[in-house]
């Protein structure tokens, strides 16, 4: 019992904690970017990065 209930509780606490801190981080980052002319550009850039970087890694990736 205690233990469950405290333990269970705890998770919960940490859960809510750790949610908030990226909740309010990805806050600050939109704020940023809506307030920034240059972020539309580096937002292409870098998600035409990811997606050549994606498509590098399906050319040379092994089949098992």
């Amino acid at each position: 019992t205690l233990q469950l209930v405290t333990l269970g509780g705890l998770f919960i606490a940490l859960g809510i904690v750790s949610d908030g801190a990226y909740a309010f981080g990805a806050g600050a980052i939109a704020d940023w970017l809506r307030h920034h002319p240059g972020s539309g550009r580096l937002r292409a850039r870098g998600s035409g990065a990811v997606l050549v970087g994606l498509g590098v890694a399906a050319l040379f990736g092994r089949v098992e």
